[in-house]
């Protein structure tokens, strides 16, 4: 067994089982199942491996299997497949209950820390939509397909996540700046929200107005409805390419998870 300080609040532990329980009734202790012959991938081999594994589908029930037992079935399948893993016990500020998840160190991308944990009341996802009645009609936007995540960690900092499928990178500042662009992203939905109703009421006023009337060319009233027309194509021509814009953005940000909360300390094994 060995053990080192990796660095402040940060303790690393080679070829010792960790000492937690896996159920709330404390019977079942971790058991990582190590294979000599692991090695340390690649982020594309460790990606695949993920996106294969099942870990994530799983229930998570609580007092039964939470996320000491994902980290634990990840560590175990990892090793199986010949990928060297880590189970990480992470510890918050102010808490008294922390979070389990896993780590690997890649040959191409250094240490990088998983979260494979299925949907608990800790680590739920917020999700949020376009007006229903848009011009476009889009749709809701942060929903979990997968639950396989990078997740950032440092001390000091809230426990980032970030689904693997659009995870850009595994340094902090990448999930700093993932949640810049998720605020972004939804600062600028509640204005389109915000707008799309405008153009709406802008509509229902134009119908109305001209229901059940007859215009003839070259009069003021002809002028005005062919300039309030014209007026409602072109904002609706904007908030279509503005939509567009959005979906995009939308689309590429993934699942929207919740932080967990803020890491004072790091507890690897290796």
């Amino acid at each position: 067994m060995e053990q080192e300080l990796a660095s402040d609040n940060v303790v690393v532990h080679y070829g010792e089982q960790p000492p937690y329980a896996l159920t709330a009734a404390g019977y079942d202790m971790v058991q990582l199942i190590g294979n000599e012959t692991a090695t340390d991938p690649t982020w594309q081999q460790l990606e695949s491996f993920l996106t294969a594994d099942k870990t994530d589908e799983k229930e998570y029930v609580t007092g039964l299997f939470m996320c000491g037992a994902f980290a634990e079935e990840l560590y175990n399948n990892a090793e199986a497949a010949g990928i060297r893993a880590a189970w990480v016990s992470l510890y918050f500020e102010g808490e008294s209950v922390g979070h389990a998840l896993n780590a690997f160190y890649t040959t191409d991308r250094g240490l990088v820390y998983i979260d494979c944990s299925g949907k608990t009341a800790q680590n739920t996802t917020d999700s949020v939509g376009m007006n229903s009645n848009s011009p476009e009609g889009l749709g809701v936007y942060g929903g979990a397909n997968s639950r396989d995540k990078v997740a950032y960690v440092e001390v000091g900092g809230e426990l980032g996540l970030v689904s693997l499928d659009v995870a850009s990178c595994t340094q902090y500042v990448c999930y700093q700046d993932y949640e810049q662009r998720k605020a972004s992203f939804e600062a600028s939905l509640n204005d389109y929200d915000e707008e799309a109703q405008n153009y709406n009421s802008e509509v229902a006023a134009f119908n109305e107005w001209v229901a059940g009337r007859v215009f003839i060319e070259g009069t003021s009233d002809a002028a005005r409805a062919h300039q309030w027309s014209e007026e409602l194509r072109q904002e609706k021509d904007r908030l279509t390419t503005l939509a567009e814009t959005l979906d995009t953005e939308g689309k590429s940000l993934g699942t929207f998870w919740q932080p967990l909360g803020i890491v004072s300390r790091v507890a690897i094994y290796w």
